[in-house]
């Protein structure tokens, strides 16, 4: 999940949207672009959540602490 995040930041960053903010996209489609369901897209936000990496809002998620998603994502990706 902190990949699709930082991926998705980067994405809207070059549109001209601030970088720190992941608007419009649910957990459903987060669910599907990953390949997990949604429950397991909920409980892996809810615990970047809980470690400080980031804030949600309705389908808006803010990155709080951009270095700790980074050193979140696995060494391969």
């Amino acid at each position: 999940m902190a990949w699709l995040l930082l991926e998705l930041s980067e994405a809207l960053s070059s549109e001209g949207r601030p970088a720190d903010v992941v608007v419009g996209v649910n957990q459903e489609q987060m669910a599907q672009l990953v390949g997990l369901s949604r429950a397991s897209v909920e409980k892996e936000l809810r615990a970047l959540r809980d470690r400080g990496a980031i804030s949600t809002a309705y389908r808006k998620t803010r990155i709080v602490d951009r270095s700790l998603l980074v050193a979140l994502v696995p060494a391969d990706l």
